[in-house]
């Protein structure tokens, strides 16, 4: 009777084991592998981690003086193969953020002169206007 016990409690034990090690291999695959990527409303791509769109956006940001639009991420669970390469981001992220950019207006007697995209640009094409004039006199 002893003996009938203890197989009890051993079986018991490794049902619950086993339950224990399923459920956490199904939780751990199921909580997701990747990152959706939203900007403007729409999907723009998936990724392994934020880290990838960070450098991205911070590229483009370098590149072209632009103040980009928030990046929303949700975590999904995706296939190996379906992310999304880093220069078609890119190109995503830059076509959802056209018409955003930070530029520096130049007017003299109420007139536009010129739009730059930095203030440095624009004292520095001041600059090579008036060394031109300067020149001539």
């Amino acid at each position: 009777m002893r003996y009938n016990i203890n197989k009890r409690i051993l079986l018991n034990l490794l049902i619950i084991i086993i339950t224990i090690v399923t459920s956490s291999l199904c939780y751990y695959n199921r909580r997701g592998n990747a990152y959706e990527v939203r900007t403007n409303g729409k999907v723009i791509g998936y990724v392994k981690n934020k880290k990838t769109v960070d450098d991205i956006e911070d590229n483009i940001k370098k590149r072209f003086s632009i103040r980009l639009k928030r990046t929303y991420f949700n975590k999904v669970i995706l296939d190996d193969n379906k992310y999304t390469d880093s220069n078609a981001l890119e190109k995503s992220i830059i076509t959802e953020n056209e018409g955003i950019v930070d530029a520096v207006e130049v007017d003299s007697d109420g007139k536009q002169l010129m739009v730059c995209s930095s203030e440095n640009e624009a004292k520095t094409i001041i600059d090579q206007v008036k060394n031109y004039y300067a020149k001539i006199d």
